[in-house]
Order: C-alpha cells, then sequence, then structure tokens
C-alpha cells in the first residue's frame, strides 16, 4: 500500500512539473495566417495576424504600423488591428499607400510575454514569404528566423525598409 502511494505521489509530482514546463515553454508568438472561413471579404494586401501559445492568444493585445519610405520621406502611420470572429485571428487591412516601400510592424503582448512580426505590405499574399527578418537583428543569422520575442527596434525597422528600397532599385 505505501508503495502504490509513493508511486502515485511520485508521479503526480512528474506530471506537475512537465505541466510547469510546458506552460511555460509553450509561450506566446504571433503568425501571418487565414481565416477558416475562405468566404470572409478582405483585400489581397490586408494581413491576417494568428496570436499562438499556451496563454489564451485570444486575449493578446496587437498593435501594429506602417513604416514605410516614400521617395526619400520616411513615414510611420498606426494601424487599426480588428479582433475577428475566430479566436486569437485579427485583420490589419491595407491603411497604407500603394507608392513607396512599406513594412507593417506588429506587436503583440499577452501578459508579461511578447512578440513581433516584420511584414512585407508590398507583397500581395498571405505566406510566410510576406515575414522578413531585419538584415541587423541578432536573430537573422538564424536559418528562417522571421518570429521575434520582443520589440523591435527603430534601427531593424530603418534598416529593412533600405533593403527594400534597394531590391526595388535593382529590380529584385
Amino acid at each position: 500500500m505505501m508503495r502504490t502511494i509513493r508511486r502515485l505521489t511520485v508521479a503526480a509530482a512528474a506530471l506537475l512539473a512537465c505541466g510547469a514546463v510546458l506552460l511555460h515553454a509553450g509561450g506566446f508568438f504571433l503568425g501571418l495566417d487565414k481565416p477558416a472561413n475562405t468566404s470572409t471579404a478582405a483585400g489581397e494586401r490586408d494581413i491576417y495576424v494568428r496570436a499562438y501559445g499556451c496563454a489564451k492568444p485570444e486575449q493578446a493585445k496587437l498593435t501594429a504600423t506602417a513604416e514605410g519610405l516614400m521617395g526619400n520621406a520616411r513615414k510611420s502611420l498606426p494601424l487599426q488591428v480588428t479582433p475577428t470572429s475566430e479566436s486569437g485571428l485579427f485583420l490589419i487591412r491595407n491603411q497604407w499607400p500603394a507608392e513607396g516601400n512599406w513594412v507593417v510592424v506588429v506587436t503583440g503582448a499577452n501578459g508579461s510575454l511578447k512578440s513581433s512580426l516584420l511584414v512585407d505590405a508590398n507583397r500581395a499574399t498571405q505566406t510566410g514569404s510576406r515575414l522578413l527578418a531585419p538584415p541587423n537583428s541578432p536573430e537573422s543569422a538564424k536559418a528562417g528566423q522571421r518570429i521575434f520575442h520582443r520589440t523591435l527596434a527603430p534601427a531593424e525597422i530603418d534598416a529593412t525598409l533600405a533593403m527594400l528600397a534597394k531590391q526595388t532599385h535593382s529590380g529584385q
């Protein structure tokens, strides 16, 4: 009997420890997505962002800005982020000019957890290829890194805009 109680106690402790590790490891992050209901009307340059993670993604608070270069002028436009009927899915409608090079910076917070995305606003698709990595960010050295667990620095956004402008002028 004592042996059974001891085994149950050890098993319960192990489950609690694993649950705590998984809860912390699940974290919080943002990603581009599409709504499950494909009849939802959205423009081709609108952006859907989904909050993921263990920490109730539908409670995430998202902000977004369009950061752009029009000629030699640097522009910054706050964007409206609208929750959709799907849990954790948010819509950012195209609110930036067609002229120039633009990125959309999306930052989410869920409690103390943060996540950011940098989206190529000039591309007209809802795919991961729209995600950008600032050329001077520490994470850019990691292959495929496009999700950041922090707020992006203004210098990273400026470097990304300069990279896009260079690609536009070289015809890439």
